[in-house]
């Protein structure tokens, strides 16, 4: 084999394994405790795309619209399927059984009665039954990041990687062990999973910090963990067993502070 060929194949291996390790991408179900028929989103950066898609016995039909930006969108459910509007537009005259939105930079996504969530990446809403799933699709650092950003309160460095440390091993561990089998995302934005408030709550503190631990996560005899963690401490931790009655979880063993107790100061050193 001459030198040509053989730099090419390692280029192409080199590139498969750069694509392994942040090539993966994450899909978060948004705000799923919450049943909701109508949502709107408003184009802050770039040049974003709405993919209509409706499907007949014979063909997929598709249509794309874009939205200017500081533009609204409003999705909304209907017994027939999805309808949308676009700036002043009426509702579509056509029925939709999905709208992908993609290609720009930063869109804010606003549900009823709830903060609004500034996102980027793909967005897909899908209706069920009675109600709306969105499913915002990010790549596995950003994830790592905007739930760093959204869960970590701490300006203290050392707290900031421990916690990121976790936030990653538990994200790359729901992503094989998904606790939402039979839907379309690997985890959720609320507590049962990993918090995640949208890239609007990205802290540069954890944009700084995340590539000194980029690809470090915690195993137990050579396997991923779910590491379990809270936001507070109360001068010692608790085992697994006698929180959750779980016996498989050698890891998670009680234990003292590291430090006296000597009041709030301390409670980065749990």
């Amino acid at each position: 084999m001459n030198i040509n060929k053989t730099l090419i194949l390692l280029l192409i291996y080199f590139s498969t394994f750069i694509n392994t390790l942040y090539g993966e991408d994450v899909k978060i179900g948004l705000d799923t405790d919450y049943e909701f028929t109508t949502m709107s989103v408003q184009s802050y950066k770039g040049k974003w795309l709405l993919q209509l898609y409706n499907k007949s016995a014979t063909q997929t039909r598709v249509i794309t619209r874009e939205i200017q930006t500081k533009e609204h969108a409003v999705i909304m459910l209907t017994p027939k399927g999805l309808v949308v509007r676009v700036g002043s537009e009426d509702y579509s005259s056509f029925y939709y059984d999905r709208v992908n939105i993609f290609g720009g930079s930063l869109i804010s996504v606003e549900f009823p009665l709830i903060s609004p969530i500034i996102c980027e990446g793909l967005l897909e809403i899908i209706p069920d039954k009675t109600k709306l799933k969105v499913i915002n699709t990010v790549p596995l650092k950003n994830a790592i990041i905007t739930c760093g950003s959204s869960e970590i309160i701490t300006c203290e460095p050392e707290a900031v990687k421990a916690h990121l440390v976790a936030i990653e091993s538990k994200i790359r561990y729901l992503l094989k062990n998904s606790r939402h089998p039979n839907e379309p995302y690997n985890i959720c934005n609320t507590s049962h999973c990993v918090r995640y408030d949208g890239v609007g709550a990205n802290r540069p503190l954890v944009e700084l910090i995340y590539p000194t631990i980029s690809q470090h996560s915690l195993y137990y005899m050579k396997n991923l963990i779910c590491p379990r963690y809270h936001h507070t401490c109360g001068g010692k931790i608790s085992s697994a067993q006698d929180i959750y009655n779980v016996d498989n979880e050698p890891y998670h063993i009680a234990k003292n502070d590291l430090k006296d107790n000597k009041g709030s100061e301390n409670c980065f050193h749990s």
